[in-house]
């Protein structure tokens, strides 16, 4: 009987760093259940190193040159040269090692960038042409079918309303974004002319029109299916992310209904809690309103301060409003509907469950006092420093 290879690819935005915490914190828990978590990133406890190392071979193989990465952090990724550098055979002959050796009949790898892979947001616009982006995407695809070829493979993948998902990454990428990848993000063209394009006189804000009508893409049906095209579609399994359905959580289902887990044995699983918690929403646009770009750390201690904490009011309000998310989620509904009756049996063509937002829950925008305020604390921390 052949071992399996759970091969979990995303999406972002869906509990992917707080199980990826469990799954790196839990190392004794899972060989005893013969599953193997190995040659992770260890700052962030993912496989980021191998997918980064397939677009460096796949780079260096097509003779392109200049492909290194922007090398800055993203959020609390740290996107190095050193992690580039690797090679995926060298982490696979590992990842494979610790297999064996630990007698397991279950490997885990786990990286939400492995859902595009393309990786686009680390790399200037010369390497984001869709001539590359394909060529990369299909070189990461291909691989784990050759190199784990002794395995059966199942793909795993979390799937967060595209509204809701939309939301959330425009706060992590805010989060943490300096001037140089603003430029990446923000201003890099899509070369994608059939995703979604938002009216930039009627969005919430420029950045967010910008972010939506970039490189962002998510029709999720299509990346599926070119993961389907060459794994088959009964190797596909698809977990809609919502309360409803996850109230447990990511960590709990991924463990007992994707590792089969039994109950008992999950009591003596180490959680680890909130884990990338997003900005508050007026933190968020006062960063972009001012480019504070130089400012991350004071910006990120901003989020904390005692005297801002009357902002939590607007912290679960949207930037993007229900009308648009409305219209996103009407502009991708037949692609949902695919999915849910080819990968869920759903006959009906619901993917979602969960209600959509209403237009009481619109973020109002940046006040000009929360902007006084704001502005207040920040040159308190920074004459504090300065001491």
């Amino acid at each position: 009987m052949k071992p399996t290879l759970i091969l979990h690819i995303g999406t972002c935005k869906t509990g992917t760093s707080a199980l990826q915490m469990c799954l790196a914190k839990n190392q004794q828990f899972l060989i005893e259940n013969k599953i193997c978590y190995s040659e992770f990133h260890e700052s962030n406890n993912f496989h980021l190193n191998l997918t980064l190392s397939l677009i460096r071979e796949y780079f260096k193989k097509n003779n392109i040159k200049n492909g290194a990465p922007v090398d800055i952090s993203l959020g609390t990724i740290p996107i190095t040269s050193a992690l580039y550098s690797q090679q995926p055979a060298d982490i696979v002959g590992r990842m494979k090692q610790a297999f064996y050796e630990n007698n397991c009949d279950t490997m885990v790898i786990s990286d939400e960038c492995l859902f595009e892979s393309t990786v686009w947001w680390i790399f200037p616009a010369s390497l984001n042409t869709e001539f590359l982006l394909k060529g990369r995407r299909n070189y990461i695809i291909s691989y784990f079918k050759e190199a784990f070829k002794e395995f059966d493979i199942k793909i795993v993948c979390y799937l967060r309303r595209q509204d809701d998902y939309i939301e959330s990454l425009y706060n992590q990428w805010v989060k943490g974004i300096g001037a140089e990848l603003y430029d990446i993000i923000f201003e890099n063209p899509s070369p994608d002319g059939h995703k979604y394009k938002i009216d930039e006189k009627n969005a919430p804000n420029i950045h967010m029109a910008k972010f939506i009508n970039g490189m962002l893409n998510v029709d999720y049906y299509a990346h599926l299916s070119e993961w389907a095209e060459l794994y088959g579609k009964e190797n596909i399994v698809v977990r809609p992310y919502e309360k409803s359905r996850l109230p447990q959580g990511i960590e709990r289902d991924f463990f007992k209904n994707i590792l089969n887990i039994g109950e008992d044995s999950l009591k003596s699983l180490k959680l680890y809690g909130d884990i990338n918690a997003g900005f508050k929403k007026d933190i968020i646009e006062y960063k972009m309103a001012s480019r504070l770009f130089e400012l991350t750390n004071e910006i990120y201690s901003l989020n904390d301060s005692p005297a801002l904490a009357y902002l939590d009011e607007n912290n679960k309000k949207n930037i993007l409003t229900a009308k648009q998310g409305s219209k996103i989620l009407e502009y991708y509904g037949e692609s949902n509907a695919r999915i849910a009756r080819e990968y869920l049996r759903r006959e009906n063509g619901a993917l979602f469950d969960d209600k959509q937002r209403e237009s009481k829950e619109d973020y109002p925008g940046l006040s000009a006092q929360a902007a006084v305020d704001i502005s207040r604390e920040l040159i308190f921390m920074l004459k504090n420093k300065m001491r």
